[in-house]
């Protein structure tokens, strides 16, 4: 298995789309962007993007309905930049 890396949002900021979670209605999307800056050495392929979310009151992570510390969201598929 090969070595888990993480990279998370340089954005901090959280909620930009600025309705706050107790205006939530179940099932409702929320849309928050968070870029997140892999740097040029990453080598093109398949990554696993997962999402973490920390308690805005203390830091802490918070785990899913699981147990787990992150939710598996999807494989991304990284091209090679123009001119390699």
């Amino acid at each position: 298995m090969a070595p888990v890396t993480w990279w998370r949002s340089t954005t901090a900021t959280r909620n930009r789309a600025a309705s706050p979670p107790p205006s939530w209605a179940p099932g409702q999307l929320i849309y928050d962007y968070h870029p997140i800056a892999l740097g040029a050495a990453l080598p093109a392929g398949a990554y696993q993007l997962v999402l973490r979310v920390y308690n805005a009151g203390d830091g802490s992570i918070l785990l899913t309905t699981s147990g787990e510390d992150h939710y598996p969201v999807g494989l991304v598929q990284l091209q090679p930049a123009e001119g390699e």
